[in-house]
């Protein structure tokens, strides 16, 4: 049992962070009541209430701290969604029903799309992929008449694959055009698979250093970031759903390491490591992913973890 009026923090499920990596992860609440599964939690200050059962209690805090807390910090780094089904999970109000309706009609196939109520946006979402895909250079066609460059070859074939983004609080449909990378035949070594991930510890180092010195954070996406590196292994992929295409094209030939092939996430993290080395970078040989700048400008100390 737990103290009524008790502060809270109420775990933000990762999906509904707007900062995935150095946002907040919780949300500050008081405890004022109890319910079958969970508990009702308050906002101190707008007195909007939720239900939920993932939720950790600090008894020996309460109203003024939350208060506190929230004036300090707002809470800027979660998705609202509405208050569906009194499910206990953590769920938010929200300040426009389509943007909830919208999250909750997430596509699973291309076909989908002419029968979704907000089919529309889901075109505009694919139509923006596919020009993503032209002006990088992504595919070279192939016709009838170049046949024989692909009979020794097995096409891969592509999905589409729909999720809802979210920036300012604003659902934003996505489509990504996504090679089913298992139906390659080139045969690759380990080194041309393997991809290094960045170790946590090293984040928390960054974190700590930026907190030690009075350093500024800041996160950055590269938007179709597979889409930079050039891809050396001959690899065709069959016609894409919703690609109107001449009668005589047979299939398109990879330029680029497009979402889901097997060497994708390698060949752009040496595009992007070696970008930045020619930039004056020096990467860290304990870790691969982690770089920095050699000497200090004007007092800003440069650290990139990839």
């Amino acid at each position: 049992m737990r103290v009524l009026g008790s502060l809270v923090y109420v775990h933000i499920d990762k999906a509904k962070r707007v900062e995935k990596k150095f946002g907040s992860r919780a949300l500050v609440r008081v405890l004022m009541g109890f319910e079958s599964n969970g508990i009702l939690a308050l906002h101190p200050l707008d007195f909007k209430s939720i239900k939920l059962c993932n939720f950790r209690a600090v008894e020996d805090q309460g109203w003024r701290e939350a208060v506190n807390s929230l004036s300090e910090n707002p809470e800027e780094n979660f998705v609202p969604d509405p208050l569906a089904d009194h499910s206990y999970s953590l769920m938010y109000a929200s300040n426009s029903n389509s943007q909830s309706m919208l999250s909750n009609n997430v596509l699973s196939k291309f076909s989908d799309v002419k029968n979704s109520p907000f089919a529309d946006r889901w075109y505009e979402a694919i139509e923006a992929e596919f020009r993503s895909l032209f002006q990088n250079n992504v595919w070279s066609e192939v016709r009838t008449t170049q046949g024989g460059l692909i009979n020794h070859k097995k096409l891969v074939s592509t999905r589409w694959v729909f999720s809802v983004k979210y920036s300012a609080n604003v659902a934003i449909p996505k489509a990504r055009l996504v090679a089913r990378g298992f139906q390659d035949l080139n045969q690759y070594s380990k080194e041309e698979v393997f991809s290094p991930v960045i170790n946590h510890t090293v984040i928390r180092w960054i974190v700590l250093i930026a907190n030690t010195f009075n350093l500024q954070l800041i996160a950055l996406d590269v938007k179709t970031a597979f889409l930079y590196g050039d891809l050396e292994s001959e690899v065709f992929i069959s016609i894409p759903e919703g690609l109107v295409v001449d009668d005589d094209m047979v299939a398109l030939k990879l330029n680029k390491a497009i979402y889901g092939l097997k060497v994708s996430s390698k060949i752009w993290f040496r595009h992007l490591s070696s970008a930045l080395v020619e930039m004056g970078f020096r990467q860290f040989i304990p870790d691969q992913c982690f770089f920095s700048s050699p000497v200090w400008r004007n007092f800003d100390l440069s650290y990139i973890c990839g």
